[in-house]
């Protein structure tokens, strides 16, 4: 919230620099960490720069571009992070090989200043998150933002309920409906909420505070993500797998709900107009 603010009074440009410059230093010395509290400010260097390239790099984006392919040019960018992860995988999996104690973990931050390796182990999966992406990039200035969000998080339901099936299941099946459980959430996540999520809170406020409401809903994704990890280990223990997939079943249904109700179509919209 903080970073991204800043971009409407010194320059999207500037921030982005900026930020980039803030992310290769904390990188640098996340490395050479040898306690907790230096790990600790590290990591929270590398989130604060991260929260400030998800408004900087829309906007630089976005406001050069003209509106009637913004939609594809944003997502496109915005696919290379599908991409970072599912490589992201296979590089954990080859420092694993290489370096197989607990100091592989530097290994492992130290790759995200080089080009990344191809990706196993999970790959089958997150596949469908650059697939679903390469979507929402075709498909997002034609069937428009808000009925993509739509069908997405329709979709993420559908795929947790394959995945709840699995419980009854055994064998062949059962590991059957779990990757197309999986792989149907993955791809659904990708065309819809991530990608649709991500453009329209770079394209519904006002250019005066365009970067702070930007900020201000990557934020609280964050809030979500953090959450999300905290909280999902406690919940699978105490509530048990079912009834964690249930609840993220309805928390999908809602998400459609919602951006209907409020919806604010921005497909084809020159961002001047928003606000007025």
């Amino acid at each position: 919230m903080l970073l991204g603010g800043l971009s409407d009074y010194f320059g999207r440009k500037r921030m982005f620099i900026a930020e980039m410059i803030i992310f290769v230093a904390f990188l640098a010395l996340l490395i050479l960490c040898n306690d907790f509290l230096s790990l600790a400010i590290c990591l929270f260097g590398l989130g604060l720069a991260l929260g400030c390239d998800y408004p900087t790099a829309h906007m630089i984006i976005s406001e050069n571009i003209p509106s009637a392919n913004r939609g594809k040019l944003v997502l496109g960018a915005f696919g290379f992070q599908a991409l970072g992860a599912h490589a992201g995988t296979g590089v954990g999996c080859v420092v694993l090989i290489l370096v197989p104690d607990l100091s592989a973990w530097r290994w492992m931050y130290a790759t995200a200043l080089i080009p990344a390796l191809a990706a196993k182990g999970a790959a089958l999966i997150n596949v469908l998150l650059i697939v679903g992406i390469l979507f929402a990039v075709v498909l997002a200035d034609r069937a428009g933002r808000i009925r993509l969000q739509i069908i997405g998080f329709i979709g993420c339901a559908v795929g947790l309920f394959l995945a709840t099936l699995s419980d009854d299941a055994t064998g062949s099946t059962r590991i059957a409906l779990i990757f197309a459980g999986f792989m149907l959430f993955n791809f659904m996540t990708n065309i819809g909420p991530n990608a649709q999520t991500y453009l329209l809170a770079g394209e519904v406020f006002p250019t005066e505070v365009r970067g702070m409401g930007a900020g201000f809903a990557a934020a609280f994704a964050k809030i979500g993500a953090v959450a999300t990890a905290f909280l999902f280990p406690i919940l699978l223990a105490s509530i048990g797998t079912a009834a964690l997939l249930w609840g993220l079943i309805v928390t999908s249904v809602l998400g459609a709900v919602v951006p209907w109700m409020y919806r604010i179509e921005t497909t084809g919209l020159n961002l001047d107009q928003i606000g007025r």
